[in-house]
Order: structure tokens, then C-alpha cells, then sequence
């Protein structure tokens, strides 16, 4: 019989997973050999295949479907032919075989598939919903009889057995419905209107006058120029079809690749409907350009941009699906539109692979001084390698560049020509030199023979800073030298900050003293500095956004061309310049995001100085400086509050190395809370990236420095401070699963808040959620649901009930959420988790991991109301957020195993199995130690993976 034989295709095909997820629930083993076993197996065919969406029936004769099994048939024709079946009800649906399926809640068809359903739970105890806890493997999930008992075991909902302790006023629900609901997208926020066409290019601007490279240009428009576009130089050109298309500029340092870049995205503007420009040196500032660039085209506004992960998958979202209209499809006419990005500086490949996009009809300009990056497996051996100008060009561009003609003989300036090695750079630096001068050709060439600038060359340049006495020489030719010291003040301290946009106001606003006493004291001084540089060619200014730009060599240049005390005292400038515009948060305010913006401006300086300072301590060159460590401290935390918990952890090193080597120089007070302060903040980064016994540590150990405190009675000092501390110990406890005394810690975090003379109930907000999600774990559950409401409670006298100031409101929802959940309460279970979705998603952002870790619970819910389709919408959320970083590893193994008990409620044997066994591979590169196999894991092996407060 054609049933008997595609048994699985019909029941895939037809049912839709309606009925196939009874056949599980009653018997997984039954469905393994039904097709050969019918006859053992009538007792579960007679009364669970109850519905079949036959629709145009798919065999030519349908009287050869064995329709004994079925008790209900719904047909697409009013007038099919089916032998006559006692048991069947036979509905005449007016729709087509493909619209067939979609039931009209309300309709005949709906409320006979509910009188169905309704009847075979009464007429039949194995339809009854289990209550489920945890413990039952996956392969039991796939293999296990079921029992005929109010409590027997499943994981397929993972709801425990329901406490009837509890009143059932608080909206508990006995019994378990089916509802055939549309799916909703519920991670389809309102669309943004973008912003095309959209030139997002920082501080970027065009280098004038420009020279040559003609031919260049023409290559990069026959690899990069859309398909349907002509390139202005050729318009006979073609360039290959194809989506993504890349090309990479190489070339030593100073050869002109940036330049050669900045010059293309201006003159094909016009080319493209959006172009963005991203410094590719720094992570840390590749996530910020990103930010950056969420906000100019559109995906966010200002005031949504927290999270700086989630930013960068937006915009990698757009450049793989570049719409101009985000409410229209992709596939509308001229909906789909070209961008151009430029990845300035790729210096180490292993910097952009995460912010690469994987697809798109998109182009991609490198500049590089790596000449395998043209080879790149990214780039697909389209580029080039920069070749320096010909003398008689170096000698053309030398008249270019030149304010006025200069005077002397033929011979000399081809000589000079020669000795720039054809750089740009350096004839840029020769001209600057002989204007500012006044210099012949003559003249120039005979400072060039004096000095001895002979080892002056391409090699040359690209190794300078290995080279000090090429860099000294250098140095001189531009004339640095020669500058007043004000002048020179301001260009070591430029030479330290990050090179590509420099904020005139963040140069003028300094209170202090600094440490280069020669340096501009007010805006006079730093204009007639600045202008000084600006004539030399050192430096150049964009007036629209009051921003320096500095060539990178010239930044080595002079950095090599210092002696150790200068560059100590320059260096700490620039230190005390970034640290005085950077705004800092206290411990009693941290998760305000009003800062944001602020230090969103300074934080590539923060990084650059952090890079030098971080190379000259560890090899003595510098000092420990208290205002050093209170920076990156603060930087760190600045890096964890916008998602970044990873990137934050090398800040936390320094600061830790830093202030223990101030407690051997000069303690005080201020060291000891910053080392505090530093430990905290290094717990906090491990529980944020899943590593309990590094939260421990850093814990306990700011616990024991805690109590090392005296205050002017000679008692243990006890402040705000000392409440966080003891919670934070706490947590680090929960996260080792040993919740005794983590449970002792939280209270002794209330306790010390209490006994403070300005108490302030909302305090509770750090301990109270934490014992809620801890007596949760434990199983009692009526205690953990009067501990969160009451902090509920709280929260919505002080902020109302929409509260958006913080997150922590949404941690108090989730767990609130979670023990409904286990009560089998999955109504409020719902809503607590979607109020928390929401709450979170305003405070943190709709890529933060916790927006994963409420996913993951509320597809739970789903799946629990057999709305498997909305269910898969918040899986695949949470697996999109916890595949963005390593350190998510652990979520994502147990939203893949989550994935596979989708697969197996819905009826999907054969992928539910390969996601419990791909679950089970993440898992044993967490845990090689446990040798368990796939089949003998439960869901509490994946949730022990996680931290206590993300379960």
C-alpha cells in the first residue's frame, strides 16, 4: 500500500508535524518500525493519525490509501472519490493544494480539528501532556516508552511536574492546549528608514592635489565598479560578473595607498548608492567605525547604538542583503543597490575576519602593506602592488605638490627625484621642506649629500622603524628639527593618538598641567602649531569636522626620532589629554548609557595610547602612572558595558600589572581602589565569557582587599563598595555551582546595604534577582517567585512598569519567566519572558547575549504550545547572537541542543538527531573529560554549561 511503503513522506509532506508530534509524544518507537509493524502498532495509528491535508491526492488511484488508520480526512475537492470509512469526517476545503494547510482560526475547519484533538486526549491517556523535568537523555528522547502516569519523564517541553501548593489564582493552568496561530517574526522590529544614499567616511577627505595613477584606477574600476557601470577612465572596460568583488592595494608605507583609496571613493561617488570607509588596524576600532556606520545609514539611531557587536552584525547584515528600502524585498526593482567599503590598513588579516561579509553584490577596497594580501584567499588574487613613480613623474609630482615653482638646475631636481625613491611621501616632504625654506633644487640636494640620506628608499622606508638612524635622518628632512618647540610639542604628542581622526577640541581642553610643559596652552598656541605642520605637509585638517589626520609613518618617524625622556613625557601627554576628555563612570552609576557617545569619540586614542603605553611598561621604558591605570580600567569597562566583555579583559591585565607595581612605588588609597575596582571588573568579564573559576578569583580576591579596610575606629570599613562585593562573590559561587554560599554572600550584600545611613531599596537590585534565580535552580520554587516580585516591585515604583534606565529589570522579568516555566505555567511563563525581551532589547540592544539567552527560553515556551514555527524564529536568534564570539560557545551548544528537541517535537527524527550530536561536539570542546556520548546527555548537562543567571 502506497501508506505503508512512504509512510514517512506522507506524514512529512501532508500532516505538516500537526499529528507527528503525538506519534513521539506516545510512542518514537512505534513510529521506527510502523511502516513494517503496522499491526503491532494499531492502538496508536487508530487514534493519533486524526488529521490528513490529502489536498490533490498524489497517486493516480486513491483508492489504494489505506484510510483505516485515519479518523479524520479533510479533502481539497468536494467530490473525491475515497472508500467509505466509519470513522472519517469528510470537509470540502475551496483552496489550492499549496494554501491548503492554512487553517482560519475560527473557522469549521479549525474547530473540527480542536473537537478532534479534544476527543482522542479523553478517549486516550497516552495524549495526556507530561509534565517533564530535565534528566532524560536525547537519545531517550528518540528512543524511551512512555509511561502512562501523571509524572512521567520527557525532555521534549522541559517543564517540571506543577507544585498544586501554589494557588491557582496566580494563573497556573492544568491543563495544555493546541493553538493554530500565523507566525510572527517577533525579531522583525519596526523597519528603518534608511539613509540612501549614504557616504559614511569618518573624517575622511580628499588629497589635493592628486597625481597620476591613472592605471590604477583603471584596474580598480574593472574589479570593483558595479557591472552595469561604466568606469569613467574606460568605458570600454569590463569587469567580471559575480557578487562580492574585492581588491587589494598593496605597498610599502608611504607609497600612496591611502591617498590612491581616498581618491577613488570621492571620484566614484557617483558610482555607488552607499560607501563606507573603516580603519582596519584595531579591532577595537573596526568595531567603532562599524557603530559608526549603523547610525549614518540608518539600522540604528543614536540612541539604540549600545551594543557595539550587535552594530557590526547589522551592518554585515546589510552588505550581504543591500536594500534601500528595508520593508521591500530584496528582489524589487531597484530595491537592491551597490556599496563600496574600504578596509584601510589591513596590517593582520586575523583583525577583519569577523566583520567580512560573506555575501552581497558588494565591493571591497583593501590597502595593505602586506603584499600577500592580493593573494588573500578573501581578495581572490584581485589587487595590485603600488609601485613608486618613475623619476620623470617623481620630478612632475614634485612641481604639483610645490606652492611655487622652484628654482634651480635641471640636473639637481632629477637628482632629487631620485633620492626620494619615488614616495610620495617623501616628495610630499622634500617640497614641504624647500617651501618652507626657501630652497633651490640646489640647495635641497646639498643638505640631502650632506646628511647622508643615502640609505633613503622604498626598502628603506617600509622597515624605518627598525631602523632609527634612517628615521633620525628622515626627520630632519622634514624639517622637525626646525620647528619651535610648541610645534614640536604638538606633533609627539599627535605621533601617540590614533592617526586618523584627531579632534582639535580634544587638544584645546586640558586643565592641567602636562607633562610636555612646551606644549599649546590655548587655542592660539595650538592654531598657530597646527599651521605650522599644515604648511610642512605633516598633518592635514578637515575644516567640516575640525579633525587632524597624520600619515602613520610620519607617526613612526617621529616617535623613533625621540630620546627615551621625550618619549616618556610625550607619550604621558597624550595620556593626560585623552584621559582628561574621556568620561568617566563610578561604581554606584555603571549601565548609563549617556556616556556613550562621548567616549565613543575617544576611545581609539584610549586604544592607541594603551598600545604604546602597554609595549614601554612591559619592557620598563615607562613608569606605573596611577591616571594610566584609572584610563584602562575604565576603558575596559567601557569595552564590557557595550558588549565587549573579551576585548575588555587586555585593559584589565595592564590595569592590574600597573597598580601592584604602584603598591611597591607609592600606595595610597586611590591604587587600592583602583586594584579593587580592577578585580571586580575582571570577575564581571569572566562570567560575562563563561569562566567560573576565573570568577572566583578575581572575587575572592576583591573580597580579601576589601576586608583589609580600616575605617578611623579601627573596624572593617563598611560601605556601597562592600555590598557589591559580597555579591559579586556571590555570583561567583552561583557560577560554581556551590549555592549555599553564594546564597550566604547575597545576603550579606543585603545586610550591608541596609546598614548603610542613605540606603536605597533599589541597591537590592544586584543580590535580590541573584537568590530569585538561585532558590529557582534549586527547586523552590514558591520562594524564588515572592523574592522576584518583590524586586519587580521595586523597580516599577521607582521607574514604572516600562522601566528602560537599566537592564537589571530585565534580569528580575527573566527569572520570573523561568520559574513560571517550571511551574508548567507557560502562559505567564510568556509573558514575563517576552517583557524581559523587550526590556532588554531598549537597555542592551537586540544583539546582546542576553537577547539570546531569552530567545532560547521563550522558544521553550513555544515549543511547549506546539507553535513550532514561532519557536524556530527565537532559536535561530539566539544561535545567530551566540555564534558572533568564542566565549558564547557554551549558549550555543545548548541552543543546538534546544534546535534538536524543535526538530523532535515537530516530527524531524533525522535532524533532531544531528543537532543533539552536533550539540554534543561543541559540548565535548567545552568538556573533553566527560566521554559521554551524544545519547546519554540530558538538557541539565547543556544548561550546567552556562551560568546560573543565563539558564
Amino acid at each position: 500500500m502506497f501508506f505503508r511503503r512512504h509512510f514517512t513522506n506522507l506524514i512529512r509532506e501532508i500532516l505538516g508535524g500537526l499529528i507527528w508530534k503525538q506519534v513521539i509524544l506516545s510512542s518514537p518507537k512505534a513510529y521506527a518500525n510502523m511502516a513494517e509493524k503496522r499491526h503491532e502498532n494499531n492502538n496508536v495509528l487508530d487514534h493519533i493519525f486524526g488529521v490528513v491535508f490529502l489536498g490533490t491526492p498524489h497517486v493516480e488511484d486513491t483508492s489504494q490509501l489505506d484510510i483505516n488508520i485515519v479518523e479524520t480526512i479533510v479533502l481539497a475537492k468536494e467530490h473525491a472519490v475515497l472508500p467509505s470509512n466509519p470513522g472519517a469526517e469528510i470537509y470540502g476545503i475551496p483552496s489550492s493544494h499549496e494554501n491548503l494547510c492554512k487553517v482560519e482560526i475560527g473557522g469549521e475547519l479549525y474547530k473540527a480539528i480542536a473537537r478532534l484533538i479534544d476527543t482522542a486526549v479523553l478517549k486516550h491517556e497516552v495524549f495526556s501532556i507530561p509534565q517533564v523535568v530535565t534528566e532524560v537523555s536525547s537519545s531517550s528522547l528518540i528512543e524511551c516508552h512512555k509511561e502512562k502516569t501523571q509524572d512521567r519523564v520527557s525532555s521534549l517541553l522541559s517543564i517540571e511536574h506543577k507544585q498544586e501548593t501554589l494557588s491557582a489564582s496566580a494563573g497556573y493552568s492544568s491543563t495544555f492546549s493546541y493553538e493554530v496561530v500565523p507566525s510572527t517574526n517577533h525579531f522583525e522590529p519596526e523597519q528603518p528608514k534608511l539613509r540612501i544614499p549614504c557616504f559614511s567616511v569618518g573624517s575622511q577627505t580628499r588629497k589635493t592635489p592628486f597625481f597620476g595613477r591613472d592605471d590604477v584606477l583603471r584596474s580598480i574600476d574593472k574589479s570593483l565598479l558595479p557591472d552595469s557601470i561604466q568606469s569613467p577612465i574606460d568605458e570600454g572596460s569590463i569587469r567580471p560578473s559575480g557578487n562580492l568583488k574585492t581588491f587589494a592595494l598593496c605597498g610599502a608605507g608611504g607609497i600612496g595607498k591611502t591617498e590612491l583609496a581616498s581618491e577613488y571613493i570621492f571620484t566614484r561617488r557617483d558610482k555607488y548608492l552607499a560607501i563606507f570607509w573603516v580603519t582596519a588596524d584595531s579591532r577595537n576600532v573596526l568595531l567603532e567605525d562599524f557603530a559608526r556606520i549603523a547610525v549614518e545609514i540608518g539600522l540604528q539611531e543614536k540612541n539604540e547604538a549600545g551594543d557595539l557587536a550587535e552594530a557590526c552584525e547589522l551592518v554585515k547584515g546589510w552588505l550581504c542583503n543591500p536594500v534601500k528600502d528595508a520593508e521591500s524585498p530584496l528582489s524589487s526593482p531597484g530595491n537592491e543597490i551597490p556599496w563600496l567599503l574600504v578596509l584601510d590598513n589591513v596590517d593582520d588579516w586575523s583583525t577583519i575576519e569577523d566583520f567580512w561579509p560573506t555575501t552581497g553584490i558588494g565591493s571591497i577596497l583593501i590597502t595593505s602593506r602586506d603584499p600577500l594580501s592580493r593573494s588573500h584567499v578573501f581578495t581572490a588574487q584581485h589587487g595590485l602592488d603600488l609601485e613608486p613613480f618613475s623619476s620623470s613623474d617623481s620630478l612632475e609630482f614634485l612641481h604639483v605638490v610645490s606652492q611655487n615653482p622652484f628654482k634651480g638646475s635641471p640636473g639637481s631636481a632629477k637628482a632629487l627625484a631620485r633620492w626620494a625613491g619615488g614616495l610620495p611621501l617623501v616628495i610630499n616632504a622634500m617640497a614641504s621642506t624647500m617651501s618652507a625654506q626657501n630652497l633651490t633644487y640646489d640647495m635641497m640636494l646639498s643638505l640631502l649629500e650632506k646628511d647622508g640620506f643615502a640609505a633613503v628608499s622604498v626598502e628603506g622606508i617600509s622597515q624605518m622603524h627598525l631602523l632609527p638612524d634612517v628615521s633620525v635622518s628622515i626627520a630632519s628632512m622634514i624639517g622637525l628639527a626646525c620647528l619651535d618647540e610648541c610645534t614640536q610639542s604638538l606633533i609627539y604628542v599627535l605621533s601617540f593618538l590614533n592617526p586618523d581622526s584627531i579632534h582639535q577640541k580634544l587638544l584645546i581642553d586640558i586643565t592641567d598641567e602636562v607633562q610636555l610643559s612646551t606644549f599649546p596652552k590655548n587655542h592660539d598656541e595650538l592654531s598657530y602649531a597646527q599651521n605650522k605642520l599644515q604648511k610642512a605637509s605633516l598633518i592635514t585638517f578637515n575644516e567640516s569636522t575640525h579633525t587632524i589626520r597624520m600619515h602613520r609613518i610620519y607617526q613612526d618617524i617621529v616617535r623613533e626620532s625621540l630620546t627615551p625622556q621625550v618619549r616618556v613625557r610625550a607619550l604621558l601627554t597624550a595620556l593626560e589629554i585623552v584621559s582628561e576628555a574621556w568620561v568617566y563612570q563610578p561604581l554606584e552609576n555603571r549601565f548609563n548609557t549617556a556616556r556613550y557617545e562621548a567616549c565613543s569619540a575617544v576611545f581609539p586614542h584610549v586604544d592607541r595610547v594603551y598600545q604604546h603605553y602597554e609595549k614601554l611598561f612591559r619592557s620598563r621604558q615607562i613608569g606605573a602612572s596611577e591616571q594610566a591605570a584609572s584610563l584602562f580600567n575604565d576603558a575596559g569597562w567601557y569595552c564590557f558595558e557595550r558588549g565587549l566583555p573579551h576585548e575588555s579583559k587586555p585593559f584589565y591585565r595592564l590595569t592590574q600589572s600597573i597598580c601592584e607595581a604602584l603598591q611597591q612605588t607609592s600606595p595610597s588609597e586611590k591604587v587600592a581602589s583602583l586594584l579593587r575596582e580592577n578585580h571586580n571588573n575582571q570577575g564581571s568579564a569572566a562570567n560575562e565569557t563563561n569562566n567560573p573559576q576565573e570568577s572566583l578569583h578575581h572575587n575572592l580576591t576583591w573580597i580579601s582587599l576589601m576586608r583589609e579596610r580600616i575605617s578611623s575606629d579601627g573596624q572593617q570599613k563598611i560601605d556601597y563598595e562592600l555590598g557589591c562585593a559580597y555579591n559579586e562573590v556571590g555570583v561567583a559561587y552561583a557560577m560554581n555551582n556551590m549555592y549555599s554560599l553564594a546564597l550566604d554572600f547575597f545576603q550579606k550584600s543585603i545586610s550591608t546595604y541596609k546598614s548603610l545611613p542613605d540606603y536605597d531599596e533599589k541597591w537590592l537590585g544586584w543580590p535580590l534577582p541573584n537568590i530569585g534565580m538561585v532558590y529557582w535552580i534549586q527547586g523552590n520554587h514558591k520562594s524564588a517567585l515572592e523574592v522576584l516580585h518583590r524586586m519587580r516591585e521595586i523597580y516599577e515604583t521607582a521607574y514604572g512598569r516600562d522601566d528602560r534606565q537599566s537592564f537589571k529589570t530585565g534580569k528580575v522579568l527573566y527569572g520570573i519567566g523561568n520559574v513560571y516555566l517550571s511551574l508548567g505555567d507557560l502562559e505567564h511563563a510568556m509573558e514575563y519572558h517576552l517583557r524581559a525581551l523587550s526590556q532588554w532589547s531598549e537597555t542592551l540592544g537586540t544583539g546582546h547575549h542576553r537577547i539570546g539567552d531569552v530567545s532560547h527560553k521563550i522558544a521553550q515556551d513555544l515549543i511547549g504550545q506546539g507553535q513550532f514555527e514561532k519557536a524556530q524564529e527565537y532559536l535561530t536568534q539566539a544561535l545567530r547572537i551566540f555564534a558572533r564570539r568564542p566565549h558564547h560557545r557554551q549558549e550555543h551548544a545548548r541552543t543546538t541542543f534546544r534546535q534538536g528537541q524543535l526538530y523532535l517535537a515537530s516530527g524531524n527524527i533525522d535532524q533532531a538527531e544531528q543537532s543533539f550530536k552536533a550539540a554534543h561536539k561543541q559540548r565535548q570542546s567545552l568538556m573533553p573529560q566527560d566521554v559521554r556520548s551524544w545519547d546519554e546527555l540530558s538538557e541539565k548537562d547543556y544548561d550546567k554549561l552556562v551560568i546560573f543567571m543565563s539558564r
